[in-house]
């Protein structure tokens, strides 16, 4: 609490008289007291005459720093596949420069050569593909499977290893993702592949056959 300093002296001023005048009237006894009195009130008013400073501190949170937006991924669009790409792809020739990363159930899992499945499951194919021949990415990739069926994915994903492999930028976008429910292969023994077509011209496929049995 803060007391006004005019306030103070009003109040203290008397008292500080008297006990000033028992300290020279007293008994010699209590002449300490006395005095102890004058010193007690003098410090009171000394203390009442100044206003009271209070300093608060108001701690200003850092401003975080603003990390930049990451390089959004190349979107991957829906491959498609015409009749004339159909009749390429049943065609295509080998060519390492189609690859299968993970074939199983999952879309992190495992490369599989051979795989079986339940038909209530989904059949994830993921790698990457690129055209060879003219150095160019794929128009479309899909999963070619028993020569009768292809089933398309989604092409030009980000694969940024793959180009810093070949110290190649044009190789960046060129990944893929196949999805098929295993129902749709129906029960049994297939033989499948991924193949990549360009704008025209022969096609060119994953150097080994992919043997997928649905159960």
């Amino acid at each position: 609490m803060t007391v006004d300093p005019a306030f103070g002296l009003l109040i203290c001023v008397p008292i500080a008289l008297a006990a000033l005048g028992a300290a020279i009237v007293a008994r010699p006894r209590w002449r300490a007291v006395a005095a102890i009195a004058v010193c007690g009130v003098l410090a009171f008013v000394a203390g009442c005459g100044g206003p009271k400073q209070t300093t608060s501190t108001v701690s200003t949170p850092a401003s975080p720093e603003v990390a930049p937006p990451p390089r959004p991924p190349a979107a991957a669009r829906v491959s498609k596949f015409t009749r004339s790409e159909f009749e390429a792809a049943r065609d295509a020739k080998t060519s390492g420069m189609v690859s299968v990363d993970v074939l199983d159930v999952r879309a992190d899992g495992a490369h599989h050569d051979a795989l079986t499945i339940a038909s209530g499951e989904n059949l994830h194919v993921i790698g990457w593909a690129f055209f060879e021949p003219r150095n160019v990415r794929c128009e479309a990739v899909g999963l070619l499977v028993d020569g009768k069926t292809i089933y398309p994915g989604l092409y030009g994903y980000a694969r940024s290893d793959v180009a810093a492999f070949y110290k190649d930028a044009s190789r960046t976008d060129v990944g893929y993702s196949i999805v098929v429910p295993a129902a749709r292969l129906g029960t049994g023994a297939h033989s499948a592949t991924v193949v990549c077509t360009p704008s025209r011209g022969a096609a060119t496929r994953y150097a080994s056959a992919l043997q997928i049995t649905v159960r």
